[in-house]
């Protein structure tokens, strides 16, 4: 549970905190410091914290401080009112963007959750095409390669994907989308990486620790990586 609290914008420190009070309330700034074998300092920190960010709250009992955590239903309210005000400001935000569009850009995004980042890209388009190894995405990304999938299917997000042969009869073909296409090559020709081909990008994945993920930006590099897909497609076997 830390870590899901972490991923919404807690530190270490402030995710055990809550997770304490929400088992108990009115805790005492020391009682908290025994519970979560934290340093002193950082409790105090962390408290003012959590109370700016109005996660939690305290009352005065005898003189003291007893701090108590808000309903955690605030935390989603939090998060809802942030992606709207995000949205209310993205048309202007885009407007100043001023970007060549003969011009690549590349961002790179490390480990589990950054490639999570550029899946969840992935998840707003149409369609899109791929080709590489399919065995270690399910491998490294875990649930989230069969909840990337169950997404797809939900949106209704047509694609065609070229896997490694040995893979033909394999739980992974068997969870790829009703609506996806899926053709066969030998692995020498799939490599160890996975490669998505969508909109005006192309998107590289390599499963080797700590884990890479590269997005191209570029209508001319995402022609040339299209055209090398649809070669494969045409030599693919179902």
């Amino acid at each position: 549970m830390e870590q899901e609290l972490q991923k919404l914008g807690f530190n270490v420190s402030e995710s055990k905190i809550y997770l304490e009070l929400l088992k108990e309330k009115n805790l005492l700034a020391g009682q908290i410091t025994k519970r979560t074998a934290l340093n002193r300092r950082t409790v105090y920190d962390s408290l003012s914290r959590l109370e700016e960010k109005g996660i939690i709250a305290h009352s005065i009992i005898n003189n003291t401080k007893h701090f108590f955590a808000i309903d955690p239903e605030i935390i989603v309210k939090k998060i809802d009112d942030m992606k709207k005000s995000a949205m209310a400001i993205l048309p202007s935000l885009k407007s100043m963007n001023n970007d060549d569009e003969n011009e690549s850009t590349v961002y790179t995004y490390k480990g589990k959750e950054g490639i999570m980042n550029i899946l969840r890209i992935i998840l707003k388009t149409k369609e899109y095409v791929s080709f590489g190894s399919g065995k270690q995405f399910p491998e490294v990304m875990e649930h989230y390669y069969y909840q990337f999938q169950k997404q797809k299917q939900e949106l209704k997000i047509k694609s065609k994907t070229i896997l490694g042969l040995q893979l033909k009869n394999s739980e992974i073909v068997k969870s790829v989308s009703k609506i996806s296409e899926v053709k066969f090559l030998t692995e020498s020709l799939t490599g160890k990486s996975s490669t998505f081909i969508f909109e005006d990008k192309v998107a590289i994945f390599i499963w080797q620790k700590p884990y890479w993920g590269i997005v191209i930006e570029s209508k001319e590099v995402n022609k040339s990586y299209l055209e090398y897909f649809k070669e494969l497609w045409k030599m693919a076997k179902n």
